[in-house]
C-alpha cells in the first residue's frame, strides 16, 4: 500500500508536490527499502510521466538524483530489473539527453553506467542505439557520448559488429559532433580490440579517416578524461 499523502503528492498537479514526493520515495530507499521494491512498478512508471511529459528542471534534477540513488541500491541488493521495467524507464532516459546542462549530463551519464549493473549492458545498449532515431539531434548526439561511457565501462561486445561499422560510416557524417563522438566511441572500442577494430571498419571509412582514428586511439584516454574535467 501506498502512503495516501505520498499517493496526493504523486498525483498532485503542482511540480513542488511531485518533487516532495521525490523526496519521500529517496527517505524510503534508506529507510523501507523493501516497500520500495513491492511498489517499483508503479514508481517506474510514475516516473516515465513525470519525465517524459515535463521540461520542469528542477523535477529533473530531483527525478535523476533519485534514479541513481536507487540504481545503487538495487545494486547494493543484487536485484536486477525485469524487461517490463526497464522498457518503460529506458526510453524516458535516453530522451533526457538533450539537456545542455552539464551537472545533469553527468548524472544521466552514471545513472546508465549504473543502469547496466542492474540490467544486462547490452541491452541499455540497445536503447541508446534507439536513441540515434530521435528526432532531437541532442539527443542523438548524446546517445552517443553515453554509448562510450558504457563501452569503456562493460567492453565492446555491448555492440554488434554492424553497429560498429554504422559508426564508423558516420566519420563522414555532415555534423562535426556527430562525426567527433563517433569517433570517441570507436576509441573505446579500439581500446579494447586494438587491431581487430580495423579489419573490421576498413572498407566503411576512408584512408583518412582510418589513420586519423588510428592516431587518435593513442591518447584517446587522456583526451576523454580532460573532456569530461573540463
Amino acid at each position: 500500500n501506498v502512503n495516501p499523502e505520498l499517493f496526493a503528492n504523486m498525483f498532485s498537479f503542482e511540480p513542488k508536490k511531485h518533487i516532495e514526493a521525490i523526496r519521500t520515495l529517496k527517505r524510503a530507499l534508506a529507510m523501507e527499502f523493501q516497500g520500495t521494491i513491492d511498489i517499483l512498478d508503479l514508481i517506474i512508471k510514475w516516473f516515465f510521466v513525470r519525465l517524459w511529459y515535463n521540461a520542469n528542471e528542477a523535477l529533473l534534477k530531483e527525478s535523476l538524483d533519485y534514479m541513481y540513488a536507487l540504481f545503487n541500491n538495487l545494486e547494493a541488493a543484487k536485484y536486477y530489473m525485469i524487461d517490463f521495467e526497464a522498457e518503460i524507464l529506458a526510453p524516458c532516459l535516453v530522451e533526457k539527453l538533450w539537456t545542455d546542462n552539464v551537472q545533469l549530463k553527468i548524472l544521466l551519464h552514471k545513472i546508465f553506467c549504473k543502469f547496466g549493473n542492474v540490467y544486462p549492458s547490452q541491452k541499455v545498449a540497445h536503447h541508446l542505439l534507439l536513441g540515434m532515431n530521435s528526432t532531437n539531434q541532442r539527443t542523438r548526439i548524446g546517445s552517443i557520448e553515453v554509448l562510450v561511457d558504457l563501452v569503456r565501462a562493460f567492453g565492446p561486445d555491448i555492440i554488434s559488429q554492424k553497429d560498429i561499422k554504422l559508426f564508423a560510416k558516420l566519420l563522414n557524417y555532415h555534423d562535426k559532433d556527430v562525426r567527433e563522438s563517433s569517433s570517441n566511441l570507436l576509441c573505446a572500442v579500439g581500446q579494447y580490440k586494438g587491431e581487430e577494430l580495423f579489419a573490421i571498419i576498413s572498407s566503411d571509412a576512408s584512408p583518412q579517416d582510418l589513420e586519423a582514428l588510428h592516431n587518435k586511439i593513442k591518447n584517446f584516454n587522456i583526451q576523454y578524461q580532460k573532456m569530461w574535467e573540463n
